[in-house]
């Protein structure tokens, strides 16, 4: 048995700057050489009956037999390398700002970041588990497959991020079936490893039993860093327990104590945010202690060298994601350069098993892989219906904006048939150019251009105007009104000449919107209900739907965003009929708000300060929106 005083790396100081490991002061080929032997030495001895570099299975000797309580130590051998597969916008730093519906309107990032690790890995002769969601594998079967391709093990993190949360063992036991049979239908290869989203704590710990049930072989779920696992030092490194259904491996991402309280400074956040000297001490001192093997992670879009940022969440969320952004490549290189880094599987002498995956799994997987999404036709029964999108300086959100318009049509196709007509404001980014590039093919679309910025009220004019049917929908570039709305919205319209989302209705609602954009927009609305003397909750919203021929010979006096407004205005004092629907506000995922607040707020006190001039004069609407109702009756509702 080698004893604490033979560990090889006891004085040794791990330095992730320099070429070589160093011992004491003393540098050199000579000193590496003696001290790489030493190290092999110390490897065999702690693998009796095995020969040079095989992996050494965890013994599974009994435990105390009793739920939750660490047992047998893995010790010696190489290193361990973990990737969490997801997408940027799956980071639960962003959970207050995301919703689930949001993951597959961003355009994905999972291919580029999936071949930077593969290069990365490759060029060091690294290998490592990666932890893939289920819903990842069904929809990027193909690029799952390249992962087992080049050497590496694929395990599971569930069906979908966050999954774990509310699970109770039987909800659970069918996520890890479902995502079981997409990783191993992309893969070919039997799952044996699970890593939870998120970490479990110590209340979780009960999904042991459950994996243990399935046929699992280990649980990478568990970060010591929580501090309910402060009553556990043993779960803090690699270790086996007991389950109901028979013996399972614990593979928990290291760490160490420091006044009192564990860091996980062996990946992720930790990882790039902590300094260089903390780091390099912390890997000093695991290596000098520790007989388990390092337990490293990553994210896989953290290898990104384009990372791609959203201009929302907090500024503790933001530190989270974009500080020091570039550094996990480079302090992970010098661990790649220097440790053997292997997957869990094959740490644990566990060989690969293939499994034969129905052939339709695999072809109905491969159908998502479609880098541009183009929506179907649309069913021969469903209602014409024109969308209107006004774009200034948009190219930032287009990505986005062709997702969603997609998942819309596709979502609505057997009730509506969308014609959209997208009007490009003025914009000077490139935005024409990308427009016609991702909406160029699609049917049913129609591209318009102003040479110069006009406004965004006049630019959903042009559209009214060259919209091909009656029901008119407007919607913001920046989907900060949800576009799922609409069908509701138009089945909401009845004989009105324009219906609008409401946030400030009794029942709408805005999620993650600046207070003082709040305050304005609400102050601004009640202004306009009191010089109207109409009981409208919001006067400002772009989300509307109107009806074409009470709006094609309106003539806006006032752009920008203030003209939204005064189509709202003019129609109700001209008799016309309004209406709204509660709604959700919420606030811009990319890009730039387009708004000059100052102005606004002017513009808009100087049409109040008119309105009031003329009730007090006994002046009626304004002519042109009269004439273009036509004098309909209405009850400004």
């Amino acid at each position: 048995m080698v004893g604490r005083r033979d560990w090889p790396y006891r004085h040794v100081r791990f330095d992730l700057q320099g070429d070589a490991l160093l011992r004491g002061e003393r540098e050199g080929k000579a000193t590496r050489r003696r001290l790489s032997a030493r190290v092999r030495r110390y490897h065999r001895a702690r693998r009796p009956g095995r020969g040079p570099g095989r992996g050494h299975a965890v013994p599974r000797t009994a435990d105390s037999g009793r739920r939750g309580r660490a047992g047998t130590t893995v010790t010696g051998g190489p290193h361990i390398l973990t990737v969490n597969v997801e997408e940027f916008f799956h980071s639960g730093a962003l959970e207050g700002t995301l919703a689930p519906k949001h993951w597959d309107r961003l355009e994905p990032t999972l291919g580029r970041s999936i071949d930077a690790c593969l290069e990365l890995f490759d060029r060091h002769g690294a290998r490592a588990t990666f932890f893939v969601f289920g819903m990842t594998a069904e929809r990027c079967p193909e690029t799952i497959a390249r992962i087992a391709g080049a050497g590496h093990e694929v395990a599971s993190r569930g069906y979908r991020p966050r999954g774990l949360r509310g699970q109770d063992e039987a909800a659970f036991a069918d996520d890890l079936a479902r995502a079981r049979a997409a990783i191993e239908a992309a893969t070919g290869q039997r799952v044996v490893g699970y890593r939870s989203s998120p970490w479990v704590d110590p209340r979780g710990l009960w999904i042991h039993d459950v994996l243990a049930a399935h046929g699992y072989r280990y649980d990478a779920s568990i970060n010591p860093a929580y501090r309910g696992f402060r009553r556990y030092p043993t779960r803090a490194t690699c270790h086996e327990i007991a389950t109901r259904h028979g013996p399972l491996a614990i593979v928990p991402v290291s760490t160490v104590r420091v006044a009192g309280r564990r860091i996980a400074f062996s990946g992720g956040t930790w990882l790039r945010q902590l300094p260089e000297w903390f780091v390099r001490r912390a890997f000093e001192r695991w290596l000098a202690s520790h007989a388990e093997p390092l337990v490293l992670y990553v994210l896989s879009w953290e290898l990104l060298e384009d990372k791609p940022r959203l201009p929302t969440g907090s500024l503790y969320d933001r530190i989270r994601l974009y500080r020091h952004a570039d550094r996990t490549r480079e302090r992970l290189v010098p661990l790649l350069e220097r440790l053997e880094l292997v997957p869990v599987r094959e740490r644990l002498g566990l060989a690969p098993e293939p499994v034969a995956a129905p052939e339709s799994a695999r072809t109905d997987a491969r159908t998502h892989d479609a880098a541009r999404p183009v929506p179907a036709g649309p069913s021969p029964a469903a209602t014409p219906v024109s969308l209107v999108i006004p774009l200034h300086n948009e190219r930032a959100t287009l990505g986005y904006l062709e997702r969603t318009l997609a998942g819309l049509i596709e979502h609505v196709r057997d009730r509506y048939r969308l014609h959209l007509l997208l009007v490009d404001d003025g914009s000077r980014d490139g935005t024409w150019d990308e427009l016609r590039e991702r909406f160029g093919r699609w049917p049913d679309v129609t591209l318009l251009r102003h040479e110069t910025n006009r406004g965004v009220a006049h630019a959903i004019l042009t559209g009214i105007r060259r919209a091909p049917t009656e029901i008119v929908c407007s919607i913001d570039a920046d989907c900060s009104y949800d576009p799922y709305l609409l069908p509701r919205m138009i089945e909401s319209l009845g004989d009105a000449h324009l219906l609008t989302a409401s946030p400030y209705h009794p029942e709408g609602a805005a999620l993650n919107v600046p207070r003082w954009r709040l305050l304005l927009s609400r102050t601004l609305s009640r202004l306009y209900s009191l010089c109207c003397g109409l009981r409208i909750a919001t006067w400002t919203s772009c989300c509307r739907v109107y009806r074409r021929s009470a709006f094609e010979r309106f003539a806006l006096r006032r752009g920008d965003f203030l003209g939204i407004a005064e189509m709202l205005v003019e129609t109700a004092l001209a008799g016309g009929t309004v209406r709204e629907i509660p709604a959700t506000l919420e606030s811009r995922l990319l890009g730039r708000s387009k708004m000059r607040t100052l102005r606004m707020i002017l513009a808009h006190l100087a049409y109040l300060g008119e309105l009031v001039r003329r009730r007090l004069g006994g002046r009626g609407p304004d002519r042109r929106a009269l004439a273009s109702l036509g004098g309909a009756p209405g009850d400004g509702r």
